[in-house]
């Protein structure tokens, strides 16, 4: 701006407006800071006609009193923290992270300058009442903040931050604001490596099936800051671990499993309920902000096996019959090696959980008069347990009802030196002779 002269009586003048009176100056520049100086201006007046002259020590400041021009946040702003603290008892076993403050935009000064090595960032206790930590510069990272407050429904821990922006005259520029932490350390995902998974006894023979409950395939997982919630999802070869996978809060492995299965463990640090499909699983996909590093994942190879063995449900009893009963209904099929002809007398069944393979084997010791036995065994097996097995044995008994018709007495001439037929005897219901 501008700087006035010397006046007399209250009016200013310029050289030789009155009274032949004459004025010079010389300035001398003091510089404070950048943008800010003093200027000591000496003046000097002669009254030509008098011959007298006077001086005077003027003293002007150019001063750059306020701070710089900041964005400071008009609202609170939330701070997803990623990496956890540690403390001497070993890692990501409190509730503590680094906070990272992004920095302000800042839109310059006055005169000065921005001075960038005096900026300073603080944290406090929400409504600034008791300073934190305290780093230098416009923005950083804070080391172990407390995560979790008492502040329901999120327990989410609240902090106000102040940034106090420099210029190069020592002017600050104060910003406050409050901040909202939110944990996005994931939690620690421990496996039991190999779990063993015994199908039971649930339905027809084939359908057995067990259910496996996603938290017994942990071995010890934990989160820094709360409880954790297990799902679990069978591999898919086609697709992509841990993403693009339908997770359950239980598996269901049945006989068709048998075997190594590959299953993925899903540890979250938050209930994921909400977010469940109606059949309470829940899908993991790329990008989704509300499980972004809330979760871990670890393999788990589940063994599941058939532990149960065959159950015989029904062994046909013994059998007698005659022999002309067996020569009658059974003996044609039973030389031609088919036996479902003896289906008559009964079949053994079985049950199991899981698969069966039903052998039956017949052996038959009937002498030549037709006395004897049919031993028909049937023997089921899994493939992985004791047999189950059924014995019947059909017993064939002779009997002696044969009779004979003798010819009756004949009296004839012979003729041209030839004898008639004189009949032979007949044997009737020999068969088992």
């Amino acid at each position: 701006g501008e700087v006035d002269g010397p006046t007399v009586f209250g009016q200013p003048f310029a050289n030789g407006d009155l009274c032949d009176l004459t004025m010079t100056y010389t300035d001398e520049v003091i510089d404070i800071c950048p943008g800010s100086f003093k200027i000591l201006r000496k003046w000097s007046i002669i009254d030509w006609c008098a011959g007298e002259d006077a001086e005077h020590n003027q003293i002007i400041k150019v001063l750059d009193t306020t701070g710089p021009d900041v964005v400071c946040p008009q609202g609170p702003v939330t701070i997803n923290v990623y990496a956890g603290g540690q403390n001497t008892n070993g890692p990501h076993d409190v509730c503590t992270g680094y906070v990272t403050i992004p920095p302000l935009a800042i839109n310059g000064d006055d005169c000065s300058g921005v001075d960038g090595g005096a900026h300073v960032t603080e944290i406090w206790t929400l409504g600034a009442g008791q300073l934190i930590q305290s780093i230098p510069g416009n923005g950083g990272t804070f080391a172990d903040i407390e995560l979790i407050a008492d502040n329901p429904p999120t327990n989410n821990a609240q902090y106000t931050i102040r940034h106090r922006i420099y210029d190069n005259c020592g002017n600050v520029t104060d910003c406050l604001y409050d901040i909202t932490v939110v944990d996005k350390v994931p939690p620690v995902a421990i496996c039991d490596e190999i779990t063993d998974l015994a199908i039971t006894n649930n339905g027809q023979t084939g359908e057995g099936c067990s259910l496996l409950p996603a938290e017994n395939l942990d071995d010890g997982s934990y989160d820094n800051c709360g409880d954790v919630w297990f799902y679990a999802a069978k591999m898919n070869p086609f697709l992509q671990p841990p993403y693009f996978y339908q997770y359950y809060p239980a598996l269901e492995f049945c006989c068709d499993e048998i075997g190594e299965n590959m299953v993925i463990l899903l540890v979250l640090d938050f209930d994921p309920t909400p977010f469940a499909l109606p059949d309470g699983s829940i899908f993991l996909l790329p990008g989704q902000s509300v499980f972004e590093g809330s979760f871990n994942t670890c393999m788990v190879t589940v063994n599941v096996n058939d532990k149960l063995p065959p159950v015989t449900t029904f062994c046909p009893p013994p059998a007698t019959i005659d022999c002309d009963t067996y020569l009658d209904e059974y003996a044609a099929g039973v030389a031609a090696g088919d036996y479902s002809v003896l289906d008559g007398f009964g079949t053994a069944t079985f049950f199991d959980n899981c698969f069966l393979d039903i052998t039956e084997n017949v052996t038959v010791n009937i002498n030549t008069c037709q006395e004897g036995t049919i031993t028909r065994s049937w023997t089921a097996s899994d493939g992985s347990n004791p047999n189950a097995s059924c014995t019947q044995v059909i017993t064939i008994t002779h009997v002696s009802d044969w009779v004979v018709e003798f010819p009756a007495d004949v009296t004839a001439q012979c003729v041209d030196g030839q004898l008639p037929d004189f009949g032979e005897p007949q044997i009737f219901h020999d068969e088992c002779e």
